[in-house]
């Protein structure tokens, strides 16, 4: 990965040119695998570094919480370090902060016992195991739902900030600020919640409450005062940053929850799977962020993305929205426990 990395930005050709193109996409495919590969198994530490579902709801929070300072430092740091060394030097010094990082973890981490000694399933054998499992399949269907959902909002808010609410380009990140720090804010809140409630009902409830929340976004009025200040665009900062209350309650409880699913596999198959359903799980928000990137294009340039006609922007909330509330009605389908005595208990495995 971070090999691959650096090699993004060393294109064989100087000018343009249908070489660069193949080499890009050559390189890129090369960099999203290894990525997947290390994405794959550090996921898949989730449920077994926590046994139980409170302990991993715990977990998932912090791993949320360092996701997102990670993310908002790479995007502070990397203009800089673009402007001061150049793309190739960049690429290097994001491939070893990320390399000494990664290695870090292998430092603490330890493979449990019993996957010392567990015989692997055949690849076949695997994979039907897999998506043969209604549970991980109503998580499978709901997650990407939920992601075409996000993948919206990252690409229209832009648009919403500049056409409809009338700031800057600028001022984008004063609202993705926002949206990050009531990420953070709200993570307390949906541990506590978690506490009281069935984590099948808190999801729900949370992708219920993100299409509604993105959807009221659809009647933000345009601020008559262009680029005047903070003050000049309140109604959108009013509206557009409770996204991220359920948002946050999602992204907390959807990793935590996967560790259900993966307990539940254990029931049917008598193996430990970790690696596979998350690897699954990334692929559900893969296939969501790609049919947003093919839907969204569509949506502007038939309804409209300038501030004279914003109606395809403002459309793309309803369409969020819309994701999401569907990903919820999927999510009714979910009849696992919390533990897997609820699970066996529900589903008549006693």
């Amino acid at each position: 990965m971070a090999i691959t990395m650096v090699l993004i930005w060393t294109p064989p050709v100087k000018e343009e040119s249908v070489v660069n193109a193949i080499y890009l996409f050559i390189v890129a495919t090369l960099y999203y695998t290894a990525f997947s590969a290390v994405g794959m198994p550090y996921d898949g530490t989730l449920p077994e570094m926590a046994p139980d579902t409170h302990e991993r709801v715990k977990l998932s929070t912090w791993k949320m919480i360092f996701g997102i300072i990670g993310f908002v430092g790479g995007s502070l740091t990397v203009p800089m370090l673009w402007e001061s060394l150049g793309p190739l030097g960049m690429g290097i010094a994001v491939a070893i902060i990320g390399i000494v990082s990664m290695y870090l973890v292998l430092i603490v981490l330890r493979e449990p016992e019993y996957a010392k000694h567990q015989e692997p399933m055949p690849a076949w054998e695997a994979f039907k195991a897999t998506f043969t499992n209604g549970q991980f399949l109503v998580f499978f269907f709901a997650t990407l739902l939920v992601h075409v959902s996000y993948a919206i909002v990252l690409a229209i808010s832009p648009y919403f900030v500049t056409q409809i609410v009338g700031g800057g380009e600028g001022d984008v990140t004063i609202f993705q600020g926002m949206l990050v720090l009531l990420m953070i804010i709200c993570a307390p809140l949906w541990i506590w919640v978690r506490a009281k409630f069935q984590d099948k009902w808190v999801i729900t409830v949370a992708m219920a409450l993100l299409g509604i929340t993105l959807a009221l976004n659809f009647v933000v009025a345009p601020s008559p005062a262009t680029g005047k200040g903070l003050a000049a665009f309140m109604p959108g900062l009013l509206i557009f940053p409770l996204t991220a209350i359920p948002l946050s309650g999602y992204l907390i409880m959807a990793y935590a929850m996967m560790g259900n699913v993966v307990d539940y596999d254990e029931m049917l198959t008598g193996r430990r799977r970790e690696a596979i359903y998350y690897g699954n799980f990334s692929l559900a928000t893969n296939v969501g962020s790609a049919v947003a990137a093919a839907v969204l294009p569509v949506m502007l340039k038939t309804f409209g993305d300038t501030r004279a006609n914003p109606m395809g922007i403002r459309l793309s909330f309803i369409l969020a929205g819309v994701m999401a509330i569907a990903a919820a009605a999927v999510f009714l389908g979910y009849r696992l426990g919390d533990t897997p005595q609820e699970t066996r208990r529900h589903l008549g495995l006693e």
